[in-house]
């Protein structure tokens, strides 16, 4: 179909390629589809604008494709220069007829919201839903500006037993990348991790590290673990991380890479004041030769590696992510007259149907409580 909408993407010539791949991602996206195919019949969201700042991937379309079904008029632009794919942004605008604005490397217009807030100032908006946990920090702090509309957080338990637990998200497509990334074989080298605390991620990454043969879980100071590591993958949502003292301590061949959302935690300005010359390595890999002859190796620019040098979580792990940014979109239109402007976590009615829907989909029954266990679980009353 001809698109009637604004749009600013690389060659609409590009559109087939990624509708086929759109559909693929589809097909493992079952909770999503059946969040669509209601909204399809029931249209919660009609009349409603959304501006949404996300990784323009597969996965992404079809939460578009799930937005518009309900009735909203979409605008899309890319939150991150390296993760979009052009085919898919193509395929947007002349298949699905949605507005976009994304180029690969290209121009990243200001707008919207929004994965890892970008987007700081929209007085007009009826919600803004943080998805990234970079974003969901960023809510809760606010900047104490009252301005900001109802926002809905990443605090869903759904989530986290699907990305982490299940170790089919980021952890995973990290040490992938770091292999197809910097064509290394893992089991060989030590790995540096900077963590913004010791949990669920950074467990997660270590096992799968150990899980090649890595050396495990041993802690170090920056100083001290610069000096002794051959790959470093920064993940905490924070500026120089890895700075200019850690780059000079670090051994001849050092790979760099991030999974921190934004390219501020390694000190890319920093590393290149320290370079005599710079060349690209392989594709998605910079090499940097410093003054004393050591080369340090950097990935996708210091963007987020799983998706500039790859394509993310898979579809399944993004089905309930993208299933809960819909349904907490309809969740906001249908209770916009009682909403405040400071940050909801997500409802646990949203958890469950999410959770109740995946199971449907994969054909699973389980078990509900009875009245009486329900009773008995909320009260004092019986036991010793």
């Amino acid at each position: 179909m001809a698109t009637t909408k604004r749009f600013d993407v690389k060659d609409l010539a590009l559109a087939p390629e990624g509708v086929r791949r759109i559909e693929w991602a589809d097909r493992h996206m079952p909770v999503l589809a059946a969040i669509r195919e209601r909204f399809e019949r029931e249209k919660p969201l009609s009349g409603y604008r959304v501006s949404a700042c996300l990784h323009v991937t597969t996965e992404t379309a079809n939460l578009m494709r799930t937005l518009k079904a309900g009735g909203a008029d979409i605008v899309l632009c890319a939150s991150n220069p390296l993760s979009t794919q052009d085919d898919v942004a193509a395929a947007l605008v002349e298949k699905y007829d949605v507005s976009v604005f994304a180029h690969r490397r290209g121009r990243r217009p200001q707008a919207a919201a929004d994965d890892g807030r970008r987007r700081r100032r929209d007085r007009g908006s009826a919600l803004r839903a943080a998805r990234a946990a970079r974003g969901h920090h960023r809510r809760y702090r606010g900047d104490d500006d009252r301005r900001h509309p109802p926002q809905g957080a990443r605090g869903r338990r759904q989530a986290r037993f699907s990305n982490h637990r299940r170790q089919r998200g980021e952890d995973g497509d990290v040490v992938l990348l770091d292999e197809r990334g910097g064509d290394v074989v893992l089991g060989r080298e030590r790995i540096g991790g900077a963590e913004d605390d010791v949990g669920a991620a950074g467990l997660e990454r270590a096992h799968q590290v150990r899980g090649l043969g890595g050396h495990g879980f041993e802690v170090l100071p920056m100083p001290k673990a610069a000096e002794v590591g051959d790959i470093f993958c920064t993940a905490t949502g924070d500026k120089h991380v890895i700075a200019r003292e850690h780059l000079e301590r670090m051994k001849d061949g050092a790979i760099l890479a991030n999974t921190g959302h934004f390219n501020v935690e390694i000190e890319i300005p920093a590393l290149r004041s320290l370079a005599i010359g710079t060349r690209e390595a392989r594709q998605f890999v910079e090499e940097f030769e410093l003054e004393d002859g050591r080369r340090l190796y950097l990935i996708a620019d210091g963007r987020l590696v799983n998706l500039s040098a790859a394509e993310g979580h898979p579809a399944a792990v993004m089905d309930m992510s993208f299933a809960n940014q819909a349904l907490s979109a309809e969740y906001a239109v249908e209770n916009a007259a009682r909403l405040e402007r400071q940050v909801y976590p997500v409802p646990d009615e949203i958890d469950r149907e999410i959770a109740r829907l995946k199971l449907e989909t994969m054909g699973i029954t389980i078990d509900q409580l009875t009245e009486e266990q329900a009773r008995y679980l909320a009260s004092w009353d019986e036991g010793t």
